[in-house]
Order: C-alpha cells, then structure tokens, then sequence
C-alpha cells in the first residue's frame, strides 16, 4: 500500500504549491548550473514532479525509470548496429507499454500485478507524451536528423523536463538539446516567460468559468434541449482552447525561467478557414509529429490521390484512438480525416469563399468536440437534439437566466480569432513595465486566479492524455 501519499494530502503540482516553488527552483537551477548540474536537476526535478502527480507513487516513478534506461540503452544500440529489427523492436517496446498501462482498465491490471507483488495502480502522468518523445527520437536516428552519440543525461533530461510532461508541447530532441546547451538567456527572455504564465493563468481560469455550462449539460444529455446542446458545443470549443493554449502558455513561460525556449503549440485555429488550415494552426506540435512521423511513412500525397486519401483516415484516426480508449475518440479522428480529405477534394475543383469557408471549418471542429468530451452514446444524442430538439421559445428564459456566461462565451469566441496577436501584444506590454509593477501584476494575477478557484487548480483536460 502507498503510505506516503496521506502524508502529502492536498498536496499538489497543479495548485499554488508549484506556482510557490518556481522561483526556489529557479535559483537552484542557475546555482547547479554554475557546476555544470543543470541536466541532473532537470532529470531529478522531472522525477519529483511526477512522483507527486502520480500520487506519491515510487513503482510508477520506478517504471519510468526503467522504461528511460531501457529506451537509452536500445538507442544507443540502434546507433552503434543500425538494424531494422532493433528499430522496430524499440517502436513496439513502447507502443505495449503504452497499450498496457493506458488502455488495459485499470481493475484488471491490478488484478495482474497482483501476485507480482505490486498492489498499486501504474498510472503515469503523460505516458502518450513520453512515447511520442521516445519514438520521435528512434525515427531521428533512422533518418539521419540524429548524427551524435546520444548522452545519458541530456537524454534522460529531454525525456522527464517536468514543464512539457503532462501536455507537451512536443519538442525534437536536437531542439532540445540546443536549448539546454545554449549559453546563459538574458532578463528579457525570462521576463517574456512571466508574461506567457500570466496570460496562462488567466486563460485556464477563464477556461474553468467557461466549463461549467456545457459540462453541467453533458452531465445529463436528456435533460437539456437542443438549444442547451449547441450552446454546449460552443462553450466546450472555447473552454478546450483556452485550457489546452493556457497550458502551452505557462509550459513555455515557465521553461523560460531555466532559459530554455518550447514550441509554440497554437496560432488561432479558430480563424482557420479550412480543416488543413486547421491543423497547421491547432496543436501544431503533434500535427508534425503525425506528418513527420506516420503520415509521410505511409506515403503522405507523394503516392495516388485515393492513396494519400486513406494515409490522411488512417493518421487521425489513430490520433483519435491516442487520445482515449473510447469509440468516441475514433469517430472525433474520423471526422478530422473525413474534413481534411474533402478540403483537399473541394479545393482541387473550386475556391472557396473565405468566409463560408471559416463557418464550415468552425462549426465542423466543434461540432466534433461533442465526440471528444462526451461518450458515444451521450455524443449521438446531443447531435440529435441539436439538430431535431431546437426549442426556440427557451432561448430567451434560458439566456436571461444565464446571460453572464453567454456575454463572457461571446466575448471569448471573439478573442480566440485573434488569441496569437493579444498575447503577442501583451507580452510587448509586459515587457515595457517597470520591474515592480510586473511583481505586483504578477501577483495580482496570481491572487485573482486562486481565489477564483478557492486555491486550487483544476486539471488540464490533456492531463489524461
């Protein structure tokens, strides 16, 4: 049994306490690097952050370990004995462990481990990252993108950089690499870094705000009418940005305070006019991840138009069955691949109008958000209430009763088709602020966020991812 965890009840990396400890860590981290330690930090910070997200569990910080020795040992492999067996076998190593420990329930894993001895659930935070990253680099070493010898501990410190654990963003380990082997950053860079974790934090609170309608009504689809679900839908689109880019935002803030730079994840999908348009703009990460590292090796569009057609299905659909076990997951993948296929199909016979062309594009994304949040019954149902249980004469009691969330819904649609320009002009602001008054922001901000949510965080919707 886990002792520990009652020790450390109420004890979170998702509440005030991280927050509290980034500039403790921070120093400790420039102090460290002063005798070339700043990678042994990353790995033992990393291993801390997930020991605590795991529930103070040290089989699953043990199994990541395990999993990161293993892997370094059979890339090291690959490099020395380029073999397609060894790449491969590195591939399908963890791919199992991701099948295992993310989609065998829970119940019946334990009753597996059981009589090994372990009598605890492995639930590691991140896991589908963790293999993203770890096949990312198998593929860079195959290709060529990977010249050096892989170091153990930049490595390990790739592998477990605790701001990019839970949701990413996906880095290249080259990228990576360089960021931590760059010279010293100057205070621009860091405070750049507190106006991304500012505007975050604002994000996820307003995020959560957002949340409570539609996830109130896919709490109990039959309850509510048509008019309630489309709403729903367009509260649930907004709330998944701004949670999901809220985390990128301080992701990358943070990681700005140990001098290193992550990708940018999204640049206003919502202003996207078509469905590739869409994915070059949403998640942008793994979207290069799946052409770089599925969808090219299929084949990508350098074979037959029907070829490439059924390369595009297959990539989102097993984008969508990453994301859960659910059919719900492979039908919100589908739906993907089904609108990037025909926006290649109509754009190769006839433009588009540009505005018609973002209503389509928005209301097709969101309206496969349904699938996302919902199980597949509770999905199918909310569609078919939308489209055949609109109620109009609701409208009006349903939005006097609610007009506040309706307001902020409006506002913040609004703001998403242009979320890439006002955090760049934000971030231009801060940086133009005396060195107090960004303290006193700072705090200020920081104060509103937990108070708001009573002193604590909610979970990021990827976290489960």
């Amino acid at each position: 049994m886990n002792t520990i965890a009652p020790l450390f009840e109420g004890f979170s990396l998702g509440t005030e306490t991280m927050l509290a400890l980034l500039p403790w860590l921070a120093l400790i981290y420039y102090s460290v690097a002063l005798w070339d330690g700043k990678k042994f930090f990353l790995v033992f910070s990393g291993l801390f952050f997930l020991w605590v997200a795991s529930q103070f569990s040290f089989v699953a910080i043990g199994v990541i370990i395990a999993l990161s020795l293993i892997n370094f040992g059979l890339l090291r492999l690959f490099q020395t004995s380029p073999k397609n067996a060894i790449f491969w076998g590195g591939i399908a190593f963890n791919l199992f462990i991701l099948i295992v420990l993310k989609y065998i329930p829970v119940g019946q894993l334990d009753r597996a481990l059981h009589p090994l001895g372990i009598y605890e659930s492995i639930q590691i935070i991140g896991l589908s990252f963790y293999v993203f990253h770890v096949i990312s680099v198998f593929a860079d070493i195959k290709s060529g993108r990977i010249h050096e010898s892989i170091g153990f501990m930049t490595f390990m410190s790739y592998l477990l950089y605790f701001p990019k654990i839970i949701t990413g963003p996906l880095i290249r380990y080259n990228a990576f690499k360089a960021e931590i082997d760059k010279p010293s950053v100057g205070e621009s860079f860091v405070m750049e870094g507190i106006g991304l974790l500012l505007i975050g934090l604002v994000k996820k609170a307003s995020g959560d705000y957002i949340a409570l309608y539609p996830l109130a009504i896919y709490a109990n689809p039959s309850g509510y009418n048509g008019f309630d679900h489309l709403f729903a839908m367009y509260g649930f689109a907004l709330y998944i940005f701004l949670d999901f880019s809220a985390y990128t935002d301080m992701a990358r803030g943070i990681s700005r305070l140990f001098g290193i730079e992550l990708p940018n994840n999204f640049a206003s999908p919502y202003r996207s006019t078509s469905m590739i348009e869409f994915w070059k703009r949403w998640h942008i990460t793994l979207s290069t991840w799946i052409r770089d590292y599925l969808y090219i090796p299929l084949g990508g569009s350098r074979v037959s138009a029907t070829r490439s057609y059924l390369n595009v299905m297959i990539a989102f659909i097993l984008s969508g069955i990453w994301h859960g076990v659910g059919a719900n997951f492979a039908v919100w993948g589908a739906m993907h691949g089904i609108g990037v296929v025909v926006n290649r199909f109509v754009s190769s016979k006839m433009k588009i109008h540009t505005l018609w062309g973002w209503f389509f594009t928005f209301h097709w994304v969101a309206l496969g958000w349904i699938f996302f949040a919902n199980p597949i019954d509770a999905a199918v149902l909310s569609v078919y209430k939308i489209f055949t249980d609109f109620q109009l004469g609701m409208m009006v009691m349903v939005m006097s009763n609610n007009w506040v969330w309706y307001l902020v819904t409006l506002i913040g649609l609004i703001y998403t088709l242009w979320d890439d320009k006002v955090v760049v002009w934000w971030i231009s602001s801060f940086q133009k602020l005396h060195f107090f008054l960004k303290v006193i922001l700072f705090w200020m901000v920081l104060g509103v966020v937990l108070f708001s949510h009573l002193g604590a965080v909610n979970v990021f919707i990827y976290q489960k991812f």
